[in-house]
């Protein structure tokens, strides 16, 4: 015959949960981070960033400056603005 230990599992120390939510914080900015750096990529490599140097304004323009989507160019600029990387009037 065997015996179990049937005493309650302890709670972890408070601290625990500063350090799990520190680490979610950490790992939720690096995927954003990289999320970010993938983005300024495909920019970089549509021509985008270019166009925006030349003058397009609209994701219309940039569209036409640079043969794409405009549905795609649109995202991306919405995305840029939202994270801080181009400036929207």
């Amino acid at each position: 015959m065997t015996t179990t230990d049937t005493a309650p599992t302890p709670a972890p120390p408070a601290d625990d949960d500063a350090a799990t939510d520190a680490f979610v914080e950490k790992v939720f900015a690096a995927v954003l981070g990289a999320q970010e750096v993938q983005a300024a990529a495909i920019g970089d490599r549509l021509g985008w960033y270019d166009a925006l140097a030349a003058g397009a304004a609209t994701s219309t323009e940039l569209a036409e400056a640079t043969g794409t989507d405009e549905r795609y160019a649109r995202e991306w600029l919405e995305h840029q603005t939202v994270a801080g990387w181009i400036a929207c009037e």
